[in-house]
């Protein structure tokens, strides 16, 4: 019994000195770590619901919206459509455009964005990125390279919109079966994409050339990948992994 005691004992001062330490190097004033030292386990534990518990609770309504947005996606459309008619500011109508992207009306969000790309907004790169996505949806490959070649000669190549911009690029190469450039492109994606899903579509393109060897050597970097993911980022990236494999 007193074996357990100590065990519990040592426990718990463990706790404490790491919360000090943690405390310490967040900022915390040398008052409020000594109220976590010398206040045994109900110091330790209010200083974890101060420091973590609103994170915590953040993160659970974050997941509870996702997952709401995800069983009502209208009920999204909707409030973007109520917030774009009473605000019809540009930030409202890209929003807006991007629940048409999400929801596959493309032709619905490619009228919003030409209207949006007018005047001193024809240069936006967020706008620009989204029309080629509309275009792409609706096939029209031709007209999506072309905004996104003039994406590409705009000098906005360290944009944040960069990489996603020469994915959609190289998945609108091999659409329009210019396979060499395509390689070229998703080669280069692939080795510093964020994420798995260049990769799972670069792995989709090989597949169509029945490049199989190659194929099978992107699966294998995309699962060594994953498994170095932090836990965190893991969900996200995890569909794309298992369609690769059903592929």
């Amino acid at each position: 019994m007193m074996h357990l005691i100590g065990i519990a004992s040592l426990g718990i001062l463990l706790v404490q000195i790491g919360c000090v330490i943690h405390a310490l190097h967040q900022g915390y004033s040398h008052t409020f770590v000594m109220m976590v030292l010398l206040v045994p386990v109900v110091g330790a534990i209010g200083y974890l619901l101060v420091e973590f518990g609103p994170k915590l609770y953040e993160h659970a309504i974050i997941r509870n919206i996702e997952k709401f947005r995800k069983a009502n996606p209208y009920h999204e459309l909707a409030l973007r459509e109520q917030m774009a008619y009473e605000k019809p500011t540009i930030e409202n109508l890209h929003c807006l455009a991007k629940s048409y992207l999400d929801l596959s009306h493309y032709q619905a969000a490619l009228a919003l964005l030409d209207n949006l790309l007018k005047n001193q907004f024809s240069r936006d790169p967020y706008l620009l990125l989204d029309k080629a996505k509309a275009l792409f949806g609706l096939e029209k490959f031709h007209e999506a390279k072309f905004v996104l070649e003039n994406l590409f000669n705009q000098s906005v190549g360290n944009h944040s919109t960069a990489a996603e911009a020469h994915l959609l690029f190289a998945r609108t190469l091999s659409a329009l079966g210019e396979y060499q450039l395509a390689n070229r492109e998703f080669e280069h994606l692939h080795n510093y994409y964020v994420g798995l899903e260049a990769s799972f579509y670069y792995f989709q393109h090989l597949r169509q050339l029945n490049h199989e060897t190659r194929a099978e050597e992107v699966l294998k970097h995309m699962r060594k990948r994953f498994k170095r993911l932090p836990k965190h980022y893991r969900g996200k990236e995890q569909a794309w992994l298992k369609q690769a494999q059903k592929d």
